[in-house]
């Protein structure tokens, strides 16, 4: 079941490649970067195979695990690139306007650089969403839920969820929020307890197939959200 997974994301994945020509520079250079680091991670399960055949089975449940906070990861730097592309292109009127844009707050900085230098402003403000938000992580579902509240009206979050559900992914009765809420509580139980629960002395259990299940989802909900947030660019406002 996994391997027909796998083989929809790649034959998916593909489609939209033969496409991708209609898409700017900017989007094609973030959606492009992800999907080389689903690559690498998966590349890594031959490297997990292998250990299994020679019975190391303690580095192959590192890598494993190593798995799982490489796609969060991977997760957390496409939303930090979506937000400051869709952020200018609703400055640009290219995206609708929402209400959590009227109320994001810039530095006053930002404010005189546009006053002095506005040719230049679409720099200063690229420059500035990416320090304001350089502290902060996008992996929590309310997180990025909070996230796509900004940069689009529509529900994307949704739209994505029953997509996914629509290709077997999600199974009936699941939500995709308590789906990426337990990928996301696994990755800080492996980052920041490695992957021991509290009064606990061995690590939890760890398979492959749950590793890869949880890439091909994350996998997926990105190019969803992906695919959502271009065809918006594409409608007149």
């Amino acid at each position: 079941m996994m391997k027909n997974r796998t083989s929809l994301y790649n034959r998916e994945t593909k489609k939209r490649r033969k496409n991708i020509h209609y898409i700017d520079k900017e989007a094609k250079d973030i959606i492009l970067g992800f999907r080389k680091n689903i690559v690498r991670i998966r590349e890594q399960y031959k490297i997990v195979d292998y250990l299994m055949s020679k019975q190391e089975y303690e580095a192959a449940n590192d890598i494993l695990r190593f798995q799982i906070v490489y796609v969060m990861s991977a997760l957390d730097f496409f939303m930090h690139e979506i937000l400051v592309y869709c952020f200018i292109k609703i400055f640009n009127n290219e995206l609708p306007k929402t209400e959590k844009y009227y109320e994001y707050r810039v530095p006053l900085r930002l404010i005189e650089q546009a006053l002095y230098d506005q040719e230049n402003f679409e720099f200063y403000l690229t420059n500035a969403l990416i320090d304001i938000n350089s502290n902060l992580t996008f992996m929590a579902p309310n997180r990025l839920k909070e996230l796509l509240n900004i940069i689009t009206p529509e529900d994307d979050f949704a739209l994505a969820e029953e997509n996914l559900k629509k290709k077997g992914l999600i199974k009936p009765g699941v939500r995709l929020i308590r789906l990426l809420d337990e990928i996301y509580d696994r990755r800080n139980k492996i980052a920041h307890q490695t992957d021991i629960n509290h009064g606990s002395d061995e690590p939890n259990i760890i398979t492959k197939q749950d590793v890869e299940y949880y890439v091909d989802v994350i996998a997926h909900f990105v190019e969803e959200l992906f695919t959502i947030i271009i065809k918006q660019t594409k409608k007149g406002f």
